[in-house]
């Protein structure tokens, strides 16, 4: 079971406004890519940092995009075609068609890590 502190961490990953406008942009959007670490290490990895140093069973927060992962912490299991495989998950289509605002895993990637997507 999952504690309330992990889950109220998770959900402050996810609905944070301000941390979600910067996932979303791609590095096209800024005029260098200085830029863009830059607002990233200032508003998405602050967060982060913040949600780590308040609960320690979080060890990674990753934004998986279509081309793209932004995290702080790079893991074993995201190497080259992970977005890809990430991507062909059967629940994908689902959290894209808004039939499920939430998706929670464990055991995946050669990992006993929990994602939340």
């Amino acid at each position: 079971m999952l504690s309330s502190d992990f889950l109220d961490a998770s959900k402050l990953a996810v609905s944070d406004d301000s941390v979600l406008e910067v996932a979303n942009k791609s590095i096209d959007d800024y005029p260098a890519v200085f830029e863009a670490n830059k607002e990233r290490a200032a508003v998405i990895h602050q967060m982060i940092d913040n949600i780590k140093l308040t609960n320690t069973d979080i060890q990674t927060i990753a934004y998986i995009k279509e081309d793209e992962i932004i995290t702080t912490q790079e893991t074993p299991y995201m190497k080259e075609g992970f977005i890809d495989t990430f991507f062909q998950n059967d629940f994908i289509p689902k959290l894209r068609d808004k039939k499920e605002n939430v998706h929670w895993s464990y055991n995946q990637y050669d990992t006993q890590r929990i994602f939340f997507v």
